[in-house]
């Protein structure tokens, strides 16, 4: 495996605290990445876009998308609705880019606790998180914003997808795992995938498969798929240590989760960050963050971000093909001054070859960070 790592200092990614850079592929070889501005813990700016025609070595200057922007909330004061945590996907039936994310609010200047997480006084049930997005038409305008919120789930404090990787037909059907929190006296989150159809402009919702749940802190999160061997398979967030698989051949109904474990039968020890595939015609790879020798001050143990190999069989990462994408910076002893990783994403330009995005930041005030690309031969 080969790995090359880049920091962005195209204009407007220099100084500028940029996060949650997700990147999809235009089949001309262009590449668009969503990114946003962090002021806070999960405070950010309006979504912007940027493209590169060079495989993701140069980039032009971020771009405002009007419709991902911030909007006013009316119902309280000094109130806003964002969006976040955007991932960016071509979609072949329209020749279309879809930037899908789910909207967020915020309050005061930083995030709105809407789904009382962490700070009851801002529990607001009426504000539902629900996945958002807007498309990058071929004529170069984007359609409005728009949510995803199935009837089935309507009174849900939240029914998101932000992070995901997802699956794409070349017929308009889309596989998108949500995961979804009744309310704040149901606080654990559950996963559930949805088959859906994309007009071009907006999603259709056809049907959902079964629930995964984890009854532990806030349950499962940011639910990742993959499509290998003939069976499809999702990789969970969790906050108990662990991370967590499941299989389906249908890509609706899956087996009960089971933790992530190395092929020597031990724990890959995590902490609440998401994981994500990698593949080719052959292989399949996890990316992720765990606890080692050296990391166990850092918040999460966001450094280093690590890559291993997939047995498809035994489902598990094989331990001597584990790599490291982005190296532990900063001093560990010193966890302030170690750049984070665990809100990436990788992009396949084809075959075996990928990128990796992710903002790396230093997660204390004034928030900084750097986009960084990771060139990846499998």
């Amino acid at each position: 495996m080969d790995i090359t790592v880049q920091t962005i200092t195209s204009e407007g990614f220099i100084n500028r605290p940029m996060f949650h850079p997700k990147a999809g592929l235009h089949p001309s070889g262009r590449i668009y990445m969503a990114l946003q501005t962090i002021g806070g813990g999960d405070y950010f700016g309006p979504v912007e876009y940027s493209f590169s025609d060079d495989n993701g070595c140069s980039w032009s200057k971020p771009e405002y998308i009007d419709e991902l922007g911030w909007k006013e909330e009316p119902r309280y004061s000094n109130a806003f609705e964002g969006v976040c945590d955007t991932v960016v996907n071509y979609d072949p039936a329209s020749n279309s880019m879809v930037f899908l994310g789910h909207n967020v609010f915020y309050r005061n200047n930083r995030f709105m606790d809407t789904m009382g997480h962490w700070d009851q006084a801002d529990y607001a049930p009426e504000l539902r998180r629900r996945g958002c997005y807007s498309v990058l038409k071929a004529d170069g305008s984007w359609t409005k914003r728009r949510l995803i919120d199935p009837e089935e789930f309507k009174n849900n404090a939240c029914f998101m997808c932000g992070c995901g990787q997802r699956i794409v037909r070349g017929n308009g059907e889309w596989l998108v795992a949500f995961y979804s929190q009744i309310d704040k006296d149901h606080p654990h989150l559950f996963v559930t995938v949805y088959k859906l159809h994309f007009t071009g402009e907006e999603f259709e919702l056809i049907e959902h498969g079964n629930i995964l749940e984890l009854n532990n802190n806030r349950g499962l999160l940011e639910p990742q798929l993959a499509e290998f061997n003939n069976q499809v398979i999702l990789s969970l967030r969790a906050e108990d240590g662990c991370a967590y698989y499941s299989t389906s051949a249908d890509g609706l109904n899956f087996a009960p989760i089971k933790p992530w474990r190395y092929d020597d039968g031990a724990l890959l020890e995590t902490s609440s960050t998401q994981q994500h595939f990698l593949w080719d015609k052959n292989r399949l790879f996890l990316s992720y963050t765990r606890k080692n020798e050296v990391n166990s001050r850092v918040t999460r143990y966001r450094a280093p971000l690590y890559i291993a190999r997939v047995d498809p069989e035994k489902m598990c990462l094989i331990r001597d093909t584990e790599r490291i994408v982005f190296p532990l910076e900063g001093d560990p002893q010193q966890p302030q001054t170690v750049k984070l990783s665990g809100n990436f994403m990788p992009m396949q330009i084809k075959d075996d070859q990928w990128i990796i995005t992710d903002g790396q930041e230093l997660c204390i005030a004034p928030f900084t960070s750097e986009v960084k690309v990771a060139h990846i031969t499998l």
